[in-house]
Protein backbone atom coordinates (compact mmCIF):
# COMPACT_ATOMS: atom_id res chain seq x y z
CA UNK A 1 0.00 0.00 0.00
CA UNK A 2 2.57 2.24 1.11
CA UNK A 3 4.42 1.57 -2.34
CA UNK A 4 1.45 2.27 -4.31
CA UNK A 5 0.89 5.61 -2.80
CA UNK A 6 4.55 6.22 -3.60
CA UNK A 7 4.39 5.44 -7.50
CA UNK A 8 1.10 7.54 -7.33
CA UNK A 9 3.39 10.50 -5.64
CA UNK A 10 5.91 9.98 -8.22
CA UNK A 11 3.16 10.11 -11.20
CA UNK A 12 1.60 13.20 -9.92
CA UNK A 13 4.74 15.16 -9.48
CA UNK A 14 6.10 14.07 -13.09
CA UNK A 15 2.61 15.30 -14.72
CA UNK A 16 3.09 18.60 -12.77
CA UNK A 17 6.30 18.85 -14.70
CA UNK A 18 5.26 17.88 -17.85
CA UNK A 19 2.53 20.56 -17.85
CA UNK A 20 5.19 22.73 -16.93
CA UNK A 21 7.10 22.11 -19.59
CA UNK A 22 4.58 21.79 -21.89
CA UNK A 23 3.59 25.73 -21.09
CA UNK A 24 7.52 26.53 -21.20
CA UNK A 25 7.29 25.23 -24.72
CA UNK A 26 4.40 27.01 -25.92
CA UNK A 27 5.55 30.12 -24.50
CA UNK A 28 8.76 29.62 -26.20
CA UNK A 29 7.21 28.52 -29.66
CA UNK A 30 4.81 32.25 -29.42
CA UNK A 31 8.11 34.19 -29.04
CA UNK A 32 9.76 32.95 -31.59
CA UNK A 33 7.10 33.79 -34.21
CA UNK A 34 6.29 36.98 -32.83
CA UNK A 35 7.65 39.54 -35.21
CA UNK A 36 10.88 41.59 -33.84
CA UNK A 37 9.66 45.60 -34.23
CA UNK A 38 10.57 47.19 -37.84
CA UNK A 39 13.87 49.35 -37.35
CA UNK A 40 11.71 52.22 -38.12
CA UNK A 41 9.51 51.55 -35.35
CA UNK A 42 11.94 50.60 -32.84
CA UNK A 43 14.10 53.98 -33.93
CA UNK A 44 10.27 55.83 -33.27
CA UNK A 45 10.64 54.07 -29.56
CA UNK A 46 14.21 54.57 -29.14
CA UNK A 47 13.34 58.56 -29.93
CA UNK A 48 10.12 58.92 -27.90
CA UNK A 49 12.37 56.78 -24.58
CA UNK A 50 14.85 59.09 -25.28
CA UNK A 51 12.67 62.38 -25.50
CA UNK A 52 10.90 61.00 -22.23
CA UNK A 53 14.56 60.83 -20.39
CA UNK A 54 15.52 64.54 -21.42
CA UNK A 55 12.56 65.96 -20.40
CA UNK A 56 13.23 64.27 -16.62
CA UNK A 57 16.33 64.83 -16.46
CA UNK A 58 15.62 68.94 -17.09
CA UNK A 59 13.10 68.15 -14.37
CA UNK A 60 15.22 67.22 -12.34
CA UNK A 61 17.67 69.98 -13.01
CA UNK A 62 15.27 72.64 -12.74
CA UNK A 63 14.57 70.58 -8.85
CA UNK A 64 18.13 71.03 -8.13
CA UNK A 65 18.28 74.45 -9.21
CA UNK A 66 15.34 74.97 -6.95
CA UNK A 67 16.72 73.45 -4.16
CA UNK A 68 19.89 75.51 -4.10
CA UNK A 69 17.86 78.81 -3.92
CA UNK A 70 16.30 77.61 -1.15
CA UNK A 71 19.53 76.77 0.46
CA UNK A 72 20.98 79.66 -0.05
CA UNK A 73 18.02 81.82 1.08
CA UNK A 74 17.80 79.49 4.25
CA UNK A 75 21.64 80.57 4.66
CA UNK A 76 21.27 83.98 4.37
CA UNK A 77 18.36 84.38 6.59
CA UNK A 78 20.35 82.61 9.21
CA UNK A 79 23.26 85.40 9.07
CA UNK A 80 20.56 87.73 9.42
CA UNK A 81 19.41 85.80 12.62
CA UNK A 82 22.51 85.25 14.00
CA UNK A 83 23.32 89.21 13.25
CA UNK A 84 20.79 90.17 14.69
CA UNK A 85 21.14 87.88 17.94
CA UNK A 86 24.63 89.37 18.19
CA UNK A 87 22.95 92.63 17.71
CA UNK A 88 20.74 92.10 21.06
CA UNK A 89 24.10 90.47 23.31
CA UNK A 90 25.88 93.46 22.71
CA UNK A 91 22.83 95.74 23.50
CA UNK A 92 22.72 97.07 20.06
CA UNK A 93 20.02 97.08 17.23
CA UNK A 94 15.89 98.06 17.02
CA UNK A 95 13.58 97.23 19.49
CA UNK A 96 13.74 93.19 20.93
CA UNK A 97 10.51 93.45 23.11
CA UNK A 98 11.92 96.19 25.28
CA UNK A 99 15.41 94.75 26.60
CA UNK A 100 17.44 96.35 23.69
CA UNK A 101 17.32 99.85 25.18
CA UNK A 102 18.49 98.71 28.37
CA UNK A 103 22.15 98.98 30.18
CA UNK A 104 24.32 96.10 30.87
CA UNK A 105 23.77 96.71 34.85
CA UNK A 106 20.35 96.74 34.33
CA UNK A 107 19.81 93.83 32.80
CA UNK A 108 22.16 92.12 35.02
CA UNK A 109 19.45 93.86 37.85
CA UNK A 110 16.97 92.20 36.25
CA UNK A 111 18.63 88.52 35.70
CA UNK A 112 19.10 88.61 39.61
CA UNK A 113 15.43 89.85 40.35
CA UNK A 114 14.34 86.43 38.33
CA UNK A 115 17.13 84.45 40.06
CA UNK A 116 15.83 85.30 43.33
CA UNK A 117 12.21 84.51 42.52
CA UNK A 118 13.19 81.40 41.24
CA UNK A 119 15.04 80.59 44.40
CA UNK A 120 11.82 82.06 46.63
CA UNK A 121 9.23 79.63 44.55
CA UNK A 122 12.08 76.54 44.94
CA UNK A 123 12.45 77.25 48.95
CA UNK A 124 8.69 77.24 48.89
CA UNK A 125 8.13 74.22 47.21
CA UNK A 126 4.66 74.98 45.64
CA UNK A 127 2.96 71.69 44.71
CA UNK A 128 1.64 72.91 41.55
CA UNK A 129 2.26 75.47 39.02
CA UNK A 130 -1.37 77.38 40.31
CA UNK A 131 -0.25 77.54 43.57
CA UNK A 132 3.38 78.28 43.09
CA UNK A 133 2.02 81.04 40.80
CA UNK A 134 -0.52 82.48 44.04
CA UNK A 135 2.68 82.15 46.04
CA UNK A 136 4.48 84.63 43.92
CA UNK A 137 1.79 86.56 43.70
CA UNK A 138 0.93 87.11 47.40
CA UNK A 139 5.16 87.73 48.02
CA UNK A 140 4.80 90.27 45.64
CA UNK A 141 1.88 91.80 47.07
CA UNK A 142 3.50 92.07 50.50
CA UNK A 143 6.95 93.24 48.79
CA UNK A 144 5.38 96.18 47.20
CA UNK A 145 3.24 97.43 49.82
CA UNK A 146 6.74 96.64 52.48
CA UNK A 147 8.76 98.49 50.23
CA UNK A 148 6.03 101.46 49.25
CA UNK A 149 4.93 101.58 53.06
Amino acid sequence: AARAQELERREAELAAREQALLRMEADLARRAQEQPPAPEERLAQIEERLKALQEAEKAFARTQAELAARSEELERRERELRQRERELAIGGGGSAGGLAGLSRAELEELDERIRRLEQRTREAGAGTFGEALRALERRGLRGAQGAGG
